[in-house]
Protein backbone atom coordinates (compact mmCIF):
# COMPACT_ATOMS: atom_id res chain seq x y z
CA UNK A 1 0.00 0.00 0.00
CA UNK A 2 2.81 2.49 0.76
CA UNK A 3 4.61 1.59 -2.21
CA UNK A 4 2.24 3.19 -4.75
CA UNK A 5 2.26 6.59 -2.50
CA UNK A 6 5.83 6.50 -2.67
CA UNK A 7 5.98 6.18 -7.09
CA UNK A 8 3.34 8.53 -7.06
CA UNK A 9 5.49 10.87 -4.22
CA UNK A 10 8.50 10.46 -7.16
CA UNK A 11 6.82 10.79 -10.11
CA UNK A 12 5.30 14.54 -9.22
CA UNK A 13 8.74 15.14 -7.97
CA UNK A 14 10.17 14.75 -11.11
CA UNK A 15 7.76 16.63 -13.15
CA UNK A 16 7.50 19.61 -10.66
CA UNK A 17 11.39 19.74 -11.61
CA UNK A 18 10.47 21.03 -14.66
CA UNK A 19 9.24 23.98 -13.55
CA UNK A 20 12.08 26.45 -14.60
CA UNK A 21 11.25 27.83 -17.61
CA UNK A 22 11.21 31.62 -19.43
CA UNK A 23 8.35 33.12 -21.34
CA UNK A 24 7.68 32.42 -25.08
CA UNK A 25 8.73 35.35 -26.94
CA UNK A 26 8.88 36.04 -30.42
CA UNK A 27 12.47 34.79 -31.80
CA UNK A 28 12.79 38.15 -33.15
CA UNK A 29 12.25 39.65 -30.08
CA UNK A 30 14.39 37.63 -27.72
CA UNK A 31 17.66 36.68 -26.68
CA UNK A 32 18.65 32.50 -26.67
CA UNK A 33 19.44 30.86 -23.86
CA UNK A 34 22.37 28.77 -25.74
CA UNK A 35 25.69 30.56 -26.96
CA UNK A 36 25.41 29.28 -29.94
CA UNK A 37 21.27 29.67 -30.44
CA UNK A 38 19.54 27.11 -31.97
CA UNK A 39 19.66 25.93 -35.61
CA UNK A 40 16.38 26.53 -37.28
CA UNK A 41 15.74 25.28 -40.82
CA UNK A 42 15.10 27.33 -44.18
CA UNK A 43 11.24 28.29 -43.71
CA UNK A 44 8.89 31.08 -45.52
CA UNK A 45 6.98 32.12 -41.91
CA UNK A 46 7.38 35.96 -41.18
CA UNK A 47 8.75 36.78 -38.41
CA UNK A 48 5.96 37.73 -36.31
CA UNK A 49 4.79 34.33 -36.69
CA UNK A 50 8.16 32.84 -35.14
CA UNK A 51 7.99 32.03 -31.27
CA UNK A 52 10.80 30.61 -28.67
CA UNK A 53 10.02 28.55 -25.79
CA UNK A 54 12.33 27.67 -23.09
CA UNK A 55 12.29 24.87 -20.49
CA UNK A 56 14.62 23.81 -17.96
CA UNK A 57 14.74 20.91 -15.41
CA UNK A 58 14.97 21.46 -11.88
CA UNK A 59 18.00 19.36 -11.06
CA UNK A 60 20.21 17.55 -13.10
CA UNK A 61 18.07 14.15 -12.54
CA UNK A 62 15.32 15.17 -14.74
CA UNK A 63 15.16 12.93 -18.00
CA UNK A 64 16.01 16.04 -21.08
CA UNK A 65 12.96 13.85 -23.02
CA UNK A 66 10.58 15.42 -19.94
CA UNK A 67 12.36 18.58 -20.30
CA UNK A 68 11.53 18.62 -24.26
CA UNK A 69 7.88 17.51 -23.60
CA UNK A 70 7.60 20.43 -21.46
CA UNK A 71 8.85 22.79 -24.01
CA UNK A 72 6.67 21.25 -26.52
CA UNK A 73 3.59 20.85 -24.48
CA UNK A 74 3.98 24.71 -23.99
CA UNK A 75 4.19 25.38 -27.21
CA UNK A 76 1.59 23.48 -28.25
CA UNK A 77 -0.72 25.24 -25.69
CA UNK A 78 0.61 28.98 -27.25
CA UNK A 79 -0.82 28.00 -30.20
CA UNK A 80 -3.92 26.67 -29.65
CA UNK A 81 -4.85 29.57 -27.20
CA UNK A 82 -4.23 31.30 -30.67
CA UNK A 83 -6.44 29.18 -32.27
CA UNK A 84 -3.39 27.79 -34.58
CA UNK A 85 -0.71 25.06 -35.14
CA UNK A 86 3.09 24.81 -34.01
CA UNK A 87 5.90 23.92 -36.24
CA UNK A 88 8.69 23.02 -34.92
CA UNK A 89 11.61 24.86 -36.80
CA UNK A 90 14.64 24.23 -34.82
CA UNK A 91 15.52 23.04 -31.11
CA UNK A 92 18.71 23.22 -29.16
CA UNK A 93 19.53 20.66 -26.06
CA UNK A 94 22.25 21.01 -23.42
CA UNK A 95 25.21 18.87 -23.39
CA UNK A 96 25.47 16.34 -20.69
CA UNK A 97 26.65 15.39 -18.34
CA UNK A 98 24.00 16.94 -16.09
CA UNK A 99 25.95 18.26 -12.98
CA UNK A 100 27.30 20.96 -11.26
CA UNK A 101 24.18 23.33 -12.45
CA UNK A 102 24.67 22.35 -16.14
CA UNK A 103 20.71 21.05 -15.81
CA UNK A 104 19.19 19.79 -18.91
CA UNK A 105 17.94 22.69 -20.45
CA UNK A 106 15.66 23.13 -23.75
CA UNK A 107 15.27 25.45 -26.36
CA UNK A 108 12.48 25.51 -29.14
CA UNK A 109 12.01 27.68 -31.90
CA UNK A 110 8.60 27.43 -33.93
CA UNK A 111 6.55 29.27 -36.19
CA UNK A 112 2.49 29.49 -35.73
CA UNK A 113 0.57 28.41 -38.51
CA UNK A 114 -3.19 28.24 -39.93
CA UNK A 115 -2.52 24.80 -41.05
CA UNK A 116 -2.50 21.58 -39.00
CA UNK A 117 0.79 20.05 -39.98
CA UNK A 118 1.05 16.78 -41.56
CA UNK A 119 2.43 13.86 -39.29
CA UNK A 120 6.11 13.46 -38.95
CA UNK A 121 6.54 9.90 -41.02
Amino acid sequence: MRLPLILAGALCSVLASCAPSSAIQRASESKSHFDPPPTIMSHNYPERDVFRVYQRGGSGFVPINAVRNAAEERAEAFARRQGRYMVVLGDKIASPPYILGNFPRVEVIFALTDKMPAPAE
